[in-house]
């Protein structure tokens, strides 16, 4: 990956990081939208999961990580480290909305949610 692109990558997260620590919410929600968009616009779909790889999710409120969430959806079969994102993001949800909320937001997110284990 070129270094320039890489950078615009890691200018998003970072971006989206101080917008948070700002408490700048619909900012960071409107940047990783539009920079999401812009990259998988471009099929820069490698770039786009080593961003979710890397996500911080510590550095980020509930919004902010469904908005990733939301964001990569519309292309999820061409980011195959997404599921792994997602995995972390339940986590994460658990951890700061509880059990019951984190498995609505992230119900649709899973890859198969007829098997996921609340429906047991």
């Amino acid at each position: 990956m070129e270094e320039g692109r890489m950078a615009e990558v890691e200018d998003l997260v970072e971006g989206a990081y101080r917008l948070a620590a700002c408490g700048k919410k619909e900012e960071a929600l409107d940047l990783i939208f539009q920079g999401v968009d812009k990259l998988l616009c471009e099929h820069r779909f490698g770039e786009v999961d080593a961003l979710l790889g890397h996500v911080d999710l510590s550095r980020l409120d509930s919004s902010l990580i469904v908005g990733f969430l939301n964001a990569t959806l519309p292309m999820r079969q061409h980011l195959p480290g997404r599921a792994a994102f997602v995995e972390r993001a339940a986590m994460s949800l658990r951890r700061l909305r509880g059990e019951e909320v984190a498995a609505r937001l992230i119900q649709r997110h899973q890859e198969d949610s007829s098997c996921s284990p609340q429906d047991s």
